[in-house]
């Protein structure tokens, strides 16, 4: 006789091992399930050790490489409120010679130890891809490059110096994450963070240079908030000075009346619009009257490390030696009495452009002096039109001073 086949819920039949009568065989079932129990169990103990032994290891790399980073518990409450133990502060300029001498300064005296705990940020990298005497410059470029050129795929993206960018940024952000371990307060600092070509551009740029700050970096848990970082506002308080200081700078063959009819200088002269960016980004602003340290016989860099940052500047601090050490007031072109209407408008003109940012009259910025708050918190805002037409507005006094300069042919 033959067996009879009964077919299975699952398609089997009476036949298979696992099925007699229409139901599974106890005996099997029980022991395969306990079979993947046990296999279960032991992927789970083995997965918990691995994932133990591997932050045993990172333990002891913190520990005893980096001990001044460690990790705890209590970095959760860093994020989110900041201990300010910690600074990294931007260092912006509107006039480049003043720029020029604070940085050659600060990287000298960086590389002699005087700024402890401070040191300005420059990645010991090769020549061929960096420059130390640049500073900061040639990251602003690389961030620049990667915010604002032609994507790939497109004509005309540029695959190699894409790479360098790259390269560039990364290494400037290990220096960033490798001095906040070591618990050193970080400088950097540019003249190009305020030339940009467009707003759009300027954010990018910005938003993308405090992505490279220590705790922003998704790859580590560091402490520290936006709020730990300050920018330096080196600006110039009397703007008709700034504006001819930027004629002599720039070496044409022009007086300076046809250079400011011929030139947008706005964009050599807005400071405020990075400032105001960086201060929503959650950055404190400290504004600083280079006019006002300069003419009183001050040295820019010490006043810059001593009353805003707040170093020891006593005899026995790192800064001893500049303790005596004045530099003669700038000397700056004299403005011809028959232009004193017109310098005048323009002063007024550039002033009412400068009032008109928000971040000036916020609860977080500082002025030095303190006097220098008096200007930003009485003075006239422009209307909507005067605001975005101040290179024109500009350009109409020019034209009445070339005019004036024609009727009585003189010369400035």
């Amino acid at each position: 006789m033959k067996r009879r086949h009964v077919t299975s819920p699952a398609g089997k039949t009476s036949t298979d091992p696992a099925w007699h009568g229409g139901r599974p065989q106890q005996g099997v079932s029980e022991k395969s399930m306990l079979a993947k129990q046990v296999l279960l169990l032991f992927s789970v103990v083995l997965t918990s050790a691995i994932v133990m032994i591997k932050g045993s290891i990172f333990d002891l790399y913190i520990n005893f490489i980096h001990p001044e980073a460690s990790i705890h518990s209590k970095n959760v409450t860093l994020k989110q409120k900041s201990t300010r133990a910690r600074e990294l502060a931007i260092i912006l300029s509107g006039p480049v010679s003043a720029f020029e001498t604070v940085e050659k300064d600060l990287i000298a005296w960086s590389k002699d130890y005087k700024l402890r705990p401070y040191t300005y940020a420059i990645p010991d990298i090769s020549p061929i891809n960096y420059t130390k005497s640049q500073g900061s410059l040639q990251l602003i470029d690389a961030i620049r490059t990667k915010v604002s050129s032609v994507p790939r795929g497109f004509d005309g993206y540029n695959l190699t110096k894409h790479m360098a960018s790259d390269s560039l940024i990364n290494e400037f952000q290990k220096e960033f994450n490798s001095l906040w371990m070591q618990n050193k307060n970080i400088l950097i600092g540019s003249d190009q963070l305020t030339y940009f070509t467009s707003e759009k551009v300027r954010r990018k740029t910005l938003h993308r240079l405090t992505e490279l700050f220590p705790w922003n970096d998704v790859r580590f848990s560091l402490p520290g908030t936006n709020n730990d970082a300050k920018v330096i506002l080196l600006y110039r308080s009397s703007r008709v000075q700034h504006l001819q200081a930027l004629w002599s700078s720039s070496k044409i063959q022009e007086d300076f009346i046809e250079w400011l009819s011929s030139n947008d200088i706005i964009i050599h002269m807005d400071i405020f619009s990075t400032a105001e960016v960086l201060a929503r980004e959650g950055l404190e602003i400290d504004v600083v009257d280079v006019d006002y340290v300069v003419d009183n016989g001050q040295n820019l860099t010490k006043y810059i490390l001593c009353e805003v940052i707040g170093m020891s500047c006593q005899s026995d601090g790192p800064l001893k030696d500049l303790m005596d050490e004045n530099v003669e007031p700038t000397k700056y072109l004299e403005s011809k009495s028959n232009f004193n209407v017109q310098f005048e408008k323009l002063e007024v003109a550039m002033n009412e452009f400068d009032c008109d940012f928000d971040f000036l009259r916020a609860k977080n910025v500082r002025f030095f002096p303190e006097s220098l708050a008096l200007k930003f918190s009485s003075c006239k805002l422009p209307s909507n039109n005067e605001r975005y037409d101040i290179s024109t507005r500009v350009k109409n006094i020019a034209q009445q001073m070339k005019q004036k300069k024609n009727d009585a042919g003189s010369n400035v």
